[in-house]
């Protein structure tokens, strides 16, 4: 069944703050002129998320497929994060859509992109920023990965992935992990690390570049990697380290 919730910055928060990391994809296809602003490196968008110059509010288009619902209170926690690094005065609005599954259960970075091209709503549009987070029904072809940021304004969660890594006993409940995956993509898209967002320190790990070199930070490499999951169970949900911080703050700045 279909339906279609938005969440306005106006609603009363749940007080989580989680994190986590996944591998980031780069790459350019072929522009178009419906989608230029979308089709950019990652990175690319940051000071335009961050700031109100340009763009004062953000709408966020979330789509899922059957089975693979975005936990609630992650969704939440995503709203406190924009809410917490991002100048949008006129609102901070997240759409969640349902959409038909995908024939693909291992997917790569071309099953990924033809998705978004053939769903995707949300753009853009006079001073509102669109941003746009899938989530599928299928894995990575690395199945060590969770989720990827890989362009400016989109990144994807593989639901089976999550889904297999939480909940049971020896596992971290859903919404930590979730939101773990969540978190840590979109701070890809601000332009973590040393990817849009200049650092004001050296603080970028030179064998994984985009990622923090704190262990634990929000941007550590490992952390939304099925071998890091444990970490979630009994241990301190990460978040983004004062360097981190310091980089995004120097944008809003």
């Amino acid at each position: 069944m279909r339906y279609h919730i938005i969440l306005s910055i106006a609603f009363v928060l749940l007080a989580f703050t989680f994190a986590g990391c996944v591998k980031v994809i780069a790459g350019e296809e072929e522009l178009t002129d419906k989608a230029y602003l979308h089709n950019q490196r990652i990175g690319a968008s940051a000071k335009d998320l961050l700031r109100a110059d340009r763009y004062t509010a953000l709408r966020v288009e979330i789509q899922y497929m059957e089975g693979f619902e975005p936990d609630k209170a992650s969704l939440y926690n995503l709203q406190i994060f924009l809410q917490q690094y991002l100048d949008k005065p006129d609102g901070i609005y997240l759409e969640v859509k349902q959409i038909d599954p995908a024939a693909d259960k291992i997917l790569n970075r071309e099953n990924v992109l033809g998705l978004e091209r053939s769903s995707r709503s949300v753009y853009t549009n006079g001073k509102e920023l669109g941003l746009y987070i899938l989530y599928t029904n299928g894995r990575y072809i690395n199945e060590k990965i969770a989720g990827l940021a890989y362009r400016n304004t989109s990144a994807v969660l593989f639901g089976q992935m999550i889904k297999d890594h939480s909940g049971r006993i020896g596992q971290p409940d859903r919404t930590k992990l979730e939101t773990t995956v969540l978190l840590h993509e979109v701070g890809h898209l601000l332009g973590l690390i040393n990817k849009g967002s200049d650092m004001l320190s050296d603080h970028q790990d030179e064998d994984h570049h985009g990622h923090c070199s704190n262990k634990e930070c929000l941007m550590y490499y490992r952390i939304g990697t099925d071998d890091r999951f444990a970490y979630l169970v009994k241990g301190k949900i990460p978040e983004l380290d004062v360097h981190c911080q310091a980089d995004l703050q120097a944008i809003r700045n």
